[in-house]
Order: C-alpha cells, then sequence, then structure tokens
C-alpha cells in the first residue's frame, strides 16, 4: 500500500496536501518579500504534516481556528 489509504490517492496527493503547500509556500514567500515573482519552486515546503526545513527560516502549521458555521445570509431573505 505504500503511502496510499486503503482506497484512494496517495497522501501527498491530497487537498490537504495541497492546502499545506500553498499556505506554507505562501507564507514563506511573503514573508521573505520575494512573492510569487521569483517562482514558486524554490524553496521545497514538503506535503507532509510536518514541513520540510527552509533557508534561514522555521515553517510551522497552526490548526484552523475552532468556529462555528454560520449559515448564509445570516437571516432569511423576504
Amino acid at each position: 500500500m505504500g503511502d496510499r489509504g486503503p482506497a484512494g490517492p496517495p497522501a501527498t496527493r491530497t487537498p490537504a496536501a495541497l492546502a499545506r503547500i500553498w499556505v506554507r509556500k505562501e507564507a514563506y514567500l511573503k514573508a521573505t518579500g520575494h512573492g510569487l515573482a521569483s517562482g514558486a519552486t524554490h524553496p521545497y515546503v514538503g506535503t507532509a504534516p510536518a514541513p520540510s526545513p527552509t533557508p534561514n527560516w522555521t515553517l510551522t502549521d497552526l490548526p484552523p481556528p475552532k468556529t462555528t458555521r454560520q449559515p448564509w445570509p445570516p437571516h432569511p431573505l423576504p
């Protein structure tokens, strides 16, 4: 089975892994002042639950806020 679950894509090719990559990469590029203009291939930030090491920075994943979902719109429409 490798890194695949009982059925489905490898753990590194899931929506959660994509979200981790995007948020880590965006945070790193913004923090260093590079932005996407310098490309998004470096540095490698990893897809695993723990971020890969990056030069001169420490990435830490934070849990999502514990909020309750509110209906939208917040009141019934007329």
